[in-house]
């Protein structure tokens, strides 16, 4: 990982006299439900320009194999805002993933992927405390391998797997007033061969709020829905999906396979697509990202605990909703209920948890931004 000093040290050359330039290096390990554990490391430098400025670089192995680096907040003459712009490479990624719709179970593959992105984009500040965010994202990424029960999958034809090349166009207003935070984000995706342009929405709110001396309530509202701005309507019918892919099955599970991405695809033509629910983000007792629909709901309470000014005992409790017609959407829920433990960490916190459902229970180690 010599590649991700090299970084840092050339962030040096562009560090001016005027700034005092903070250079750190964080080895990290993470372990998501349905993703596994990851390895890596994270470098990078703060102040490079005017005391701002932001390098960050990393490398991941395990699951996931993935390199990037991020410049953030580059002044270019804007003394409310900035830009920034990266990349990131995944060599390879290994996790589970199940193709039905709104909250339903469904057969569990575990998919393979490559691929690649990169973009930029333009932070500014409206007021204080109120940020507008514009970019653009294009990715490249190739489904390489799927696997049934440890076995993979053989497809004879795999011409059918095209390369998903994705243009987004993002636009977010972000929020934060102590006890109250919150955001609108508006993501265009479009350019998919075979698939449907859209347009997601996604509202969010979030609370901190003093209960007793050592103890806080965090709440989260999380609200996505998807649209279809330019509609794919030659794959609207499974039939005509399954017969695009002509992946020549001949096995049981490819069959599966293939009747699975048919059902799916032709949906998410239908309907699009929101943020999906599942692990570290909403209702953890289930894999990442694995309940997916064109509208989803979530609502979040954590109480944290502060043992000592370091590390804080939380326990949670979400409630979920995901469907592709909204009348439908509040007739069936999923919930889960966890406890973990909470280590911050100059500006980051480092979460071991558990959280389960009725039926299923999941682990987590992630590292996320300090509130």
């Amino acid at each position: 990982m010599s590649w991700i000093y090299n970084w840092v040290l050339l962030a040096g050359l562009f560090t001016t006299s005027g700034a005092r330039a903070e250079l750190f290096g964080v080895p990290a390990g993470l372990r998501l439900e349905g993703i596994g554990p990851l390895y890596g490391a994270v470098a990078g430098a703060n102040n490079l320009v005017a005391e701002r400025t932001n390098l960050l670089a990393g490398a991941a192995f395990g699951s996931v194999e993935a390199q990037g680096a991020l410049v953030r907040d580059v002044p270019m003459g804007l003394p409310k805002g900035g830009l920034t712009f990266g990349f990131a490479n995944l060599t390879q990624a290994r996790f589970n993933t199940s193709y039905v719709r709104g909250l339903e179970s469904g057969t569990v593959f575990e998919q393979e992927i490559s691929g690649h992105l990169y973009g930029g984009g333009l932070e500014y500040h409206l007021l204080e405390n109120l940020k507008l965010e514009l970019g653009i994202v294009r990715s490249s990424v190739q489904l390489d391998d799927y696997y049934l029960n440890g076995q993979k999958i053989i497809r004879p034809n795999k011409n059918g797997f095209h390369t998903v090349k994705t243009d987004s166009h993002v636009m977010q207003i972000y929020f934060h007033q102590i006890p109250v935070g919150g955001g609108i984000s508006l993501v265009s995706a479009s350019g998919r061969s075979g698939q449907s342009d859209t347009l997601t929405a996604t509202y969010s709110l979030n609370g901190q709020f003093a209960m007793l001396e050592k103890v806080t309530l965090h709440p989260r509202l999380r609200w996505s829905d998807a649209y279809i701005s330019k509609q794919e309507k030659q794959y609207l019918d499974e039939n005509r999906v399954r017969s695009a892919l002509n992946t020549g099955c001949t096995t049981a599970d490819c069959l599966t396979l293939e009747n699975s991405l048919a059902g799916y695809i032709a949906r998410n033509n239908l309907h699009g697509t929101a943020v999906p629910l599942g692990g570290s983000q909403g209702v953890r007792a289930f894999d990442e990202f694995s309940l997916k629909a064109a509208h989803t709901r979530l609502v979040a309470l954590e109480l944290r605990w502060e043992i000592l000014h370091w590390l804080q005992l939380a326990p949670s409790y979400e409630l979920g909703w995901g469907r592709d017609q909204t009348k439908d959407l509040y007739e069936k829920s999923v919930q889960s209920y966890g406890l973990g433990l909470r280590a911050k960490v100059k500006d980051f916190a480092l979460r071991l948890a558990t959280a389960q459902t009725h039926d299923q229970s999941a682990w987590f180690l992630t590292l996320e931004r300090a509130q």
